[in-house]
C-alpha cells in the first residue's frame, strides 16, 4: 500500500479547498493511505475523511506539538510528501519525515530542503485556489481535473444541533480579519429580505469572539424586530456541527470566510461579501 503524506498547515478554507487534491489522490492510487498534516482546526474540519489520517500540529505548544508530530510521522515512511502550502514551517516538516520522495512548489526554500519543485500557477481570476494543489501531480504525468472540495458529516453532529425549521439559511456575517467583515447592519437587511421574499429562517453562526457575539446580538435583534424567524448560534457550534447546518442549508450568505466552502463542499448555493481581496487570489465561490 503507498503511503502520501500531504502538509496544508494554513488557514481553514485553504484546507477545504485541498480536499480536490486529497480525492485526486485516491483517484490515481486507489489503496493510498493519505497522512494529512494541519492545525487543530483544519483537521477538525476533516474528520471523517475515508482514507484521511489526520495529524494535528499544535501551535500553541510549538516544541511539544513538534515533538508529537513527529513521534506520530516517524512510526511511518512516506512514497510521497507533498507540500500543498510554501512556508517554511511546511517545507522543513517535510523534510524531517522519512520519505522516498518529496514535491513542493518551486522555491528557494523547497530547493534548499530537497523538494521536487513545481513551477506555482499564475494569479488569475480563472483558476481557482482549489486548482492549485492539482499542479504538484506534474512529476507523476498528466494534470487531473479538479474535484468538488469535499467534507463528511456524522449524523450524530446534526443531533447535536437545536430544533430548527426546516427551511432556514446561514448568515455567517464573520471574518478573522476585521478588514474583510461587511457591517453588521447590513448584513441584518439583506437576511430579513431574503428571509421574508423566501419563507426561511436566519441562522446566525460564527466563531464566538466578544466582537463577533456583540456584532451577532445586534443582528438577531434588527431581524427579530422585522418579525422574520431568527436562530442565534454564535459560539455555539462546533466545527461538525457547523458542517451539519450548512450541509442542510437551502443557502449561504456569507463574508469571505470558511463557511463559504464548506457550502462547496456541500453544493449549497453561496452568496458571498468580499471587501479587500480581489478574485484573482482563487478565493471565489465555486
Amino acid at each position: 500500500m503507498k503511503k502520501i503524506l500531504v502538509i496544508q498547515t494554513a488557514f481553514i478554507g485553504d484546507v477545504i479547498l485541498t480536499t480536490p487534491f486529497l480525492q485526486a489522490l485516491l483517484s490515481k492510487w486507489p489503496n493510498t493511505e493519505i497522512h494529512f498534516v494541519g492545525v487543530k482546526a483544519g483537521c477538525e474540519m476533516l474528520e471523517g475523511l475515508p482514507q484521511v489520517h489526520l495529524h494535528v500540529l499544535d501551535k500553541k505548544n510549538r516544541f511539544a506539538g513538534l515533538k508529537s508530530l513527529f513521534t506520530e510521522l516517524n512510526a511511518h515512511e512516506f512514497d510521497v510528501v507533498f507540500s500543498v502550502h510554501r512556508s517554511l514551517r511546511s517545507l522543513w516538516i517535510g523534510r524531517k519525515v522519512k520519505a522516498k520522495k518529496r514535491i513542493g512548489f518551486d522555491s528557494i526554500l523547497s530547493r534548499a530542503l530537497g523538494y521536487e519543485g513545481v513551477q506555482y500557477p499564475d494569479y488569475s481570476e480563472d483558476v481557482h485556489y482549489a486548482d492549485k494543489p492539482m499542479a504538484l501531480f506534474a512529476p507523476f504525468g498528466e494534470v487531473p481535473k479538479t474535484p468538488r472540495p469535499r467534507l463528511a458529516v456524522h449524523e450524530k453532529d446534526a443531533q447535536k444541533l437545536p430544533v430548527l425549521p426546516k427551511n432556514y439559511f446561514v448568515l455567517s456575517p464573520f471574518s478573522v480579519w476585521g478588514t474583510k467583515a461587511w457591517l453588521p447592519e447590513r448584513f441584518a437587511e439583506a437576511a430579513i429580505r431574503l428571509a421574508a421574499n423566501n419563507g426561511l429562517a436566519v441562522v446566525i453562526t460564527g466563531g464566538g469572539s466578544v466582537a463577533d457575539e456583540k456584532d451577532a446580538q445586534e443582528i438577531t435583534r434588527i431581524i427579530h424586530d422585522s418579525g422574520e424567524r431568527v436562530y442565534n448560534l454564535v459560539g455555539k457550534t462546533g466545527f461538525n456541527e457547523l458542517k451539519a447546518l450548512i450541509k442542510n442549508a437551502r443557502l449561504v450568505l456569507s463574508n469571505d470566510s470558511a463557511a463559504v466552502h464548506i457550502a462547496a463542499a456541500f453544493d449549497r448555493p453561496v452568496t458571498a461579501i468580499f471587501g479587500p481581496t480581489v478574485k484573482k487570489w482563487g478565493f471565489f465561490p465555486l
